[in-house]
């Protein structure tokens, strides 16, 4: 079994199970192929703290063991978070890697306090074989099936312990970013469709104005559309979708999950002419316009959203 295939089965899952959560993933899929339209994924994103045995590295290793390799580094000073993105070389038809971790040190002595607090009751064992995974021999299947789950299971997880519902609201006040990894973990933050890849959509106002049509909200930081052709990105999303979710106590809050982004990629090159190849297009992303997609799942624009539902699942 090569790499690619072990990666497809690996990234099928975690739609899944972001899918599950993440009800408007489903209704925009619905919305493309209605309209004769393909739904291809253009990156993924995740989001970490920042820490020793966390952060980007945590999350990057094995996709980087499978083949994905580091293309850009990103800052957003505002919300003290740092990022990267991943390619995989060999295929360009996989979609990109787009890590974000919050700067821990950059946060207030209690938030900071709390975090380094929480993170060291993670069990010993989390990770495990993880990191051999570059090592597992391809020719032998239960050897690729355990590295796969485990692997899944280090990915689409809360490594900590539930935080309190209180513990969750003084992170909030501070960095919502910080209070949805405090929550969810290492599990995808969002899927994103490449919208020069739909076949149906010329603009990312196209598809702004289809899913509107059928109610889902978006998100209006910044405006509906995130960056131009001038900067060879346009970028919008919807707001998350609320799920309940488990807290420490055994109880169950409705809070933000997930949310689907949608991209168009332009030349580098503004004069070249069509038809574009995929080398032609920029592969990066643009810290003005991801620092307002972040705010997706932030109160101010779930509130939009207030009618989502979602169900529990760890």
């Amino acid at each position: 079994m090569r790499r690619k295939e072990i990666l497809l089965q690996l990234l099928d899952k975690l739609h899944d199970s972001y899918a599950s959560k993440a009800l408007v993933a489903l209704r925009v899929k619905q919305v493309i192929e209605s309209l004769g339209g393909h739904y291809v994924n253009d990156h993924i994103a995740f989001r970490t703290f920042g820490l020793p045995g966390f952060g980007i590295n945590s999350i990057a290793a094995p996709f980087q063991a499978l083949g994905y390799q580091a293309c850009g580094e990103y800052y957003f000073e505002e919300k003290k978070l740092n990022a990267i993105h991943l390619e995989f070389p060999e295929d360009n038809t996989l979609p990109k890697i787009f890590i974000s971790e919050l700067m821990v040190e950059r946060m207030s002595p209690k938030v900071q306090s709390f975090i380094r607090a929480h993170t060291r009751k993670v069990d010993s064992s989390f990770g495990r074989g993880v990191i051999g995974i570059d090592q597992v021999n391809l020719d032998h299947f239960d050897s690729i099936r355990h590295a796969l789950t485990a692997t899944f299971l280090h990915l689409d997880a809360t490594p900590w312990p539930w935080v309190t519902v209180e513990d969750y609201k003084m992170l909030k006040q501070e960095s919502e970013y910080a209070s949805w990894v405090a929550a969810f973990g290492n599990r995808v933050n969002h899927f994103t469709i490449a919208i020069h890849q739909s076949k149906v959509f010329q603009e990312v106002a196209d598809i702004n104005e289809a899913v509107q049509k059928v109610g889902i909200k978006l998100n209006d930081s910044g405006g509906l559309v995130k960056g131009s052709v001038d900067v060879s990105l346009e970028q919008s999303s919807t707001v998350a979708d609320l799920v309940y979710w488990p807290f420490a106590g055994d109880k169950l809050e409705v809070i933000p999950y997930a949310y689907i982004e949608f991209a168009r990629r332009f030349p580098k090159d503004a004069s070249l002419a069509k038809p574009w190849k995929h080398e032609d297009l920029y592969h990066g992303f643009e810290a003005m316009s991801a620092d307002k997609i972040f705010e997706s799942t932030y109160e101010e624009q779930v509130k939009k959203n207030e009618k989502s539902e979602g169900k529990t699942e760890k």
